[in-house]
């Protein structure tokens, strides 16, 4: 794996446990519990996320990211940040 994959890879595993997540998980499973609900929203949500990747990384293609202006540590701080 690339750097920027892995940044990907991590970015996307702290995403997992943001409160907001959970917080819906806890709520759907509260109404019917089930050990399958956790399975179906991280299967649901990384469904849409893969199927949104797609068109982004074919217009990403298109930029020439080296034309740009930014020092390479600004976005990578900014996605840190976050």
């Amino acid at each position: 794996m690339t750097g920027l994959e892995l940044l990907a890879v991590a970015l996307g595993m702290r995403h997992g446990v943001d409160p907001d997540h959970l917080a819906a998980v806890d709520g759907l499973s509260r109404v019917r519990p089930s050990p399958l609900n956790g399975v179906l929203f991280a299967l649901g949500h990384g469904g849409v996320v893969t199927l949104l990747a797609f068109p982004a990384a074919s217009l990403l293609g298109r930029v020439d990211l080296e034309a740009l202006p930014l020092p390479a540590f600004l976005p990578l701080s900014v996605a840190a940040l976050h």
